[in-house]
């Protein structure tokens, strides 16, 4: 019964106690609550200061140029970062903006500038990849400190420096583009320089044998064709004013003509034999054919024309005197000048003849 008593006692001895001593309790309570807050409001405000700040990537075709060459966003990011975060830009930073006076007594150079480091956020918000258009890279930078002004002061210069650095890099590569297009555009002339003089090369060596020059060369050959056609009737008229000229003189000396025939008689043995070579080869429609088929019945006729002239040719007329005999030979040699030079009209219009139809035969 004692022990029971003695327990009782006990558990009645805390409200006993709070009792007497529950307003030291809330005394002490307060007092430490209010220097609390009191410290907390002391305590200078701390602030922060960020902004936003977008890059857009220059969009340049990866078929002139590599991707290596234009780069991609985010490593340039950590490239600029390293820049405008190294210890020369800090450290001039926190001496221009006067940072961390306190700090900068009791802590060395490094420390402080570790210090800042930590007080600067750099996030990445996102890239942004658009159809036609280059990617854009958003990301937000901030400082905090305790006074408001320097905050937003060393916020701005930071992104200045971002923005500079970003600048420069664009500058190195566009130069870099730039020499590397200067390359490419040195490289295609020149392949099409070759391309062209090889081109020019194979249509000197061919001249004439281009699928494209076909018409060309059966429009050429037409035109010669009938060139030689003309050339031919032309000779077949001199020779006929060359032969009554000669009877004409024939008689003005008072024997037989001097005419040639042997002359005609060789030029239809070689045209025979011409149009004999070209049956074998074309049938009666080819315009050589046809031509040689009219020179030949032509000098046919020339051959078989009579020996004494009809009344028109064979000398002068009752009444009218004889032509002089001089005359006659200038009027001969005219003949004979006319025909030379049909006859060399006439190999050159062979020549070109056989020129356009070889040309013709090459075509592939």
């Amino acid at each position: 019964m004692g022990e029971d008593q003695r327990k009782g006692s006990g558990f009645e001895v805390i409200p006993a106690l709070w009792s007497r001593r529950r307003w030291l309790a809330v005394v002490v309570f307060a007092t430490l609550f209010s220097a609390a807050v009191t410290l907390v409001m002391a305590l200078p405000s701390l602030y922060r200061s960020t902004a936003t700040v977008l890059v857009k990537q220059e969009q340049v075709s990866e078929t002139f140029v590599r991707s290596s060459i234009t780069g991609e966003l985010e490593p340039r990011l950590h490239t600029i970062s390293q820049e405008v975060l190294s210890r020369s830009r800090l450290q001039d930073l926190i001496i221009g903006f006067n940072l961390y006076p306190e700090l900068r007594k009791r802590a060395s150079p490094e420390a402080v500038i570790e210090r800042m480091r930590r007080d600067i956020k750099l996030e990445l918000k996102g890239v942004e990849q658009r159809s036609g258009h280059g990617a854009t890279i958003a990301f937000t930078l901030g400082y905090q400190g305790w006074d408001p002004q320097t905050v937003a002061q060393v916020t701005n210069t930071l992104v200045s420096f971002y923005v500079a650095e970003n600048e420069t890099i664009r500058e190195r590569l566009a130069a870099r583009t730039s020499e590397f297009l200067k390359d490419r555009l040195g490289e295609v002339e020149k392949k099409q320089r070759d391309q062209e003089r090889r081109v020019a090369e194979f249509k000197a060596r061919y001249v004439g044998e281009l699928p494209e020059q076909e018409k060309v060369n059966l429009a050429s050959l037409e035109r010669v064709n009938k060139e030689l056609q003309l050339n031919s009737e032309n000779q077949i008229r001199a020779m006929e004013h060359r032969e009554k000229v000669l009877r004409e003189l024939g008689e003005a000396d008072g024997g037989d003509p001097k005419g040639n025939p042997g002359e005609t008689a060789v030029r239809l043995r070689q045209l025979k034999r011409e149009l004999a070579e070209l049956r074998t080869r074309f049938t009666d429609k080819y315009p050589d054919v046809v031509r040689l088929k009219r020179e030949i019945a032509a000098l046919e006729r020339l051959q078989r024309l009579p020996r004494k002239l009809d009344d028109d040719t064979r000398g002068p007329r009752r009444g009218q005197a004889s032509p002089p005999r001089g005359g006659l030979r200038e009027y001969l040699g005219e003949v004979e000048n006319r025909l030379e030079a049909l006859k060399k009209e006439e190999t050159r219009l062979r020549e070109a003849l056989n020129m356009y139809q070889r040309r013709l035969d090459n075509i592939p």
